[in-house]
């Protein structure tokens, strides 16, 4: 099957992996994904849309340099695409193949255009990493998801997961007493926005 004679160019959707550098993050992804596309999508589907699918870009960042084992020709970037496209039972789909980059950054000290670029993500995923966040500097964890909360682009995703037990207890501050990690940001991130009125998130 052939793309349908679609004009204009393809969207880019970017999924943005935070601390994501050992991989995890990447494959299981990339699995949601191609079992999303092949679900939803089909040739008809494609022939009756009015743009053509967009291109999914999944950006992992990591404070540690994981970049030989993303990138490279036995690089986890490389690893994805040709499973996808291996699995992939039809030429539309093998079309959808995301594009994997990694990119080494500090999540509390982020440059301005890393942050412009986690703004205009779809998803943001913090999987088993907040509490590595807190425990680096209470403040500036905050910080970074008060800013989140107040610029990413409506409809964005953010999702967090976090170890249970002791490990999600997290102290917010220097000198307060230690609280669950969810109850902080649902706190924080169901706070009333300035004068604006009440978020528009719900957790």
């Amino acid at each position: 099957k052939k793309w349908p004679s679609l004009r204009g160019k393809r969207r880019k959707v970017c999924i943005n992996l935070v601390g994501g550098g050992p991989g995890s993050e990447l494959l299981g992804i990339a699995r949601c994904l191609f079992e999303m596309h092949t679900l939803s999508a089909s040739p008809r589907i494609l022939r009756t849309a009015k743009s053509l699918p967009p291109r999914v870009h999944l950006i992992t960042y990591d404070y540690s340099d994981f970049s030989s084992l993303h990138n490279g020709k036995r690089g986890l970037g490389r690893s994805v695409r040709e499973w996808w496209r291996a699995h992939a039972t039809a030429d539309w789909a093998k079309r959808l193949t995301p594009r994997c980059r990694f990119v080494q950054a500090d999540a509390l000290n982020l440059s301005g255009q890393q942050r412009n670029d986690w703004m205009t993500g779809r998803i943001i995923t913090f999987l088993f990493v907040v509490a590595e966040l807190f425990k680096a500097n209470g403040e500036k964890t905050l910080e970074l998801f008060e800013y989140l909360r107040d610029n990413i682009r409506p409809g964005c995703v953010l999702l967090i997961m976090e170890s249970a037990g002791t490990f999600s207890f997290v102290r917010p501050a220097p000198g307060k007493p230690k609280e669950w990690i969810y109850n902080v940001l649902d706190e924080l991130m169901l706070k009333e926005k300035g004068k604006s009125g009440g978020s528009s998130w719900s957790c």
